[in-house]
């Protein structure tokens, strides 16, 4: 019940409530919880805070969007060596993907 509660504080732009709400130990770490707390986190500037918890969300499933917020969030830290790994990370996500679309495995006829 708490994370639909925290998503309607956090569409109303109350995200310092919605962290409030998440954050206890007794809230369950869904993939959902963390890409609240983690937006939530980044609306309040608090960079740090939201790099653990797209670190987390990583742990779902390794995509081209969390590396590309990650660097985002390392950039705007002053890590900038960090930040180029999770560029780099997301951008061969992102051509895994590409490999693996029905466009990518057509043949291509000549004309």
């Amino acid at each position: 019940m708490l994370p639909v509660i925290a998503r309607a504080y956090y569409l109303h732009k109350e995200y310092a409530r919605a962290v409030e709400l998440l954050e206890p130990d007794s809230v369950e770490k869904s993939y959902e919880v963390l890409l609240l707390l983690g937006n939530s986190s980044l609306e309040l500037k608090k960079l740090d805070q939201a790099a653990l918890y797209f670190e987390e969300v990583r742990k779902f499933g390794d995509t081209a969007e969390a590396n590309n917020t990650l660097g985002a969030i390392y950039f705007s830290l002053g890590e900038r060596d960090k930040a180029k790994v999770y560029w780099e990370r997301a951008k061969k996500l992102e051509q895994k993907s590409d490999d693996k679309s029905p466009a990518a495995n057509q043949k291509r006829s000549i004309p």
